[in-house]
């Protein structure tokens, strides 16, 4: 962020590699998601040791550099940790409802852990080729995030289930503390 005379300005890096999405629509392998899954792990521990939560952790946020490697992108609506910037009105929640967090669903506080919840529903969309809960309208998707159980891996997944368990635990407490 800068200012050159009177006009002000933001630099960010290119990373014009496509998204997320767009690997998903085209398919992509074992391997390669849990590369993905992997950076964006990396990301989220530094901008949750920053003191930020991103809260909307989703394939279409995640970048690639030309190298492959996948960059988590769009903070546009994350949140101090600390509650002292980019305050929300309270009793609203925030993010996309088919990775949104059973706390962000109820419009409660959230920190990193919300967002591990979304990298856990984004890695079982990786896993399966759909997202873990599905419903015709978005508040009912939300509530599925809050009252259905953790989604079930296919048999030949089954390997990877303990570390969907860790990320989408509907309890913050009992999900995996960081992205490390």
């Amino acid at each position: 962020i800068g200012q050159h005379g009177t006009i002000y300005y933001l630099a960010a890096e290119f990373i014009p590699g496509g998204t997320l999405r767009d690997k998903l629509n085209q398919g992509i392998s074992l391997a390669e998601s849990i590369d993905v899954v992997r950076d964006v792990a990396h990301g989220l521990h530094y901008a949750h040791d920053a003191g930020f939560v991103h809260r909307d952790v989703k394939p279409g946020n995640v970048l690639f550099r030309l190298n492959g490697t996948a960059v988590l992108a769009d903070f546009g609506i994350a949140k101090s940790m600390d509650g002292k910037t980019m305050a929300t009105q309270i009793g609203s929640s925030i993010g996309t409802p088919h990775y949104m967090s059973p706390e962000q669903a109820k419009a409660e506080k959230v920190d990193g852990r919300s967002d591990l919840y979304g990298l856990g529903a984004m890695l079982f969309e990786l896993l399966t080729g759909r997202p873990p809960y599905d419903a015709g309208d978005p508040f009912t998707i939300a509530l599925m995030h809050v009252t259905h159980p953790v989604p079930q891996l296919p048999a030949e997944l089954a390997w990877l289930q303990s570390l969907i368990d860790g990320l989408m635990a509907k309890d913050p407490d009992s999900r995996f503390p960081s992205g490390e």
